[in-house]
């Protein structure tokens, strides 16, 4: 697999949930999801495939370390995701630290011929110096499948495969110093300790994933 690298500077404006959104940028709606909090993956979910950027195919099972998973759904140019990539290196670092895999996840379909090609997605990672996966999710069969519906959006699992935390990474789209609520962190740190996670879900603010359109069937 091609661990794909990210150092960002501080970002140029700072947004927060709550802050008007621009045009593609909303809360994931609860309707949307696919999986709740204190599900388990289903099988045929953690079979699916994944992609690195030089075409060698992972299973979804294979990504998670003895204590759980970090999956954080990302795109090439979204700014909420360029905003938040400073986080990235944390969560890393805290995973291997704590047996947890960490892994970025771009399900944007309808773009991976253009911004969110494989090659970008190199280009991205390579500007910017993060040394963790960055995997395709090929037809956003994942995305679908767990409800994503922005970038960035977090999913927890813990070591039974049963979703402890979705949502944000954390409070602020915009400087870490000024972070006041470290959501995912919080949730990894909690879900490690043995306790419940106090907060399960938070909105995820970001660009709506692109994901391929839907065929209208034609009548006979």
């Amino acid at each position: 697999m091609l661990l794909l690298m990210v150092l960002v500077g501080p970002a140029a404006s700072a947004r927060a949930p709550g802050d008007e959104p621009s045009i593609d940028a909303e809360p994931s709606e609860k309707v949307a999801t696919t999986l709740e909090v204190g599900q388990a993956l289903p099988v045929q979910v953690r079979r699916l495939g994944l992609w690195a950027s030089d075409g060698e195919a992972v299973e979804v099972a294979s990504l998670r370390q003895a204590n759980g998973l970090l999956l954080i759904f990302a795109s090439n140019t979204c700014p909420y995701v360029l905003d938040w990539l400073d986080r990235l290196p944390r969560l890393a670092t805290r995973g291997a630290a704590q047996e947890v895999g960490v892994v970025v996840v771009n399900a944007n379909a309808r773009q991976r011929s253009s911004t969110d090609s494989p090659e970008e997605m190199v280009a991205l990672w390579q500007r910017q110096g993060l040394e963790l996966p960055y995997l395709v999710d090929r037809g956003s069969e994942l995305a679908l499948a767990l409800g994503a519906r922005r970038t960035p959006e977090v999913f927890l699992f813990d070591a039974a495969w049963r979703l402890v935390y979705r949502g944000a990474i954390d409070d602020l789209s915009g400087p870490f110093e000024q972070v006041t609520a470290h959501y995912a962190a919080e949730a990894l740190r909690q879900m490690l300790d043995g306790d419940p996670v106090v907060r399960s879900e938070t909105p995820a603010i970001g660009c709506a994933i692109q994901k391929p359109r839907r065929r209208r069937s034609t009548p006979p």
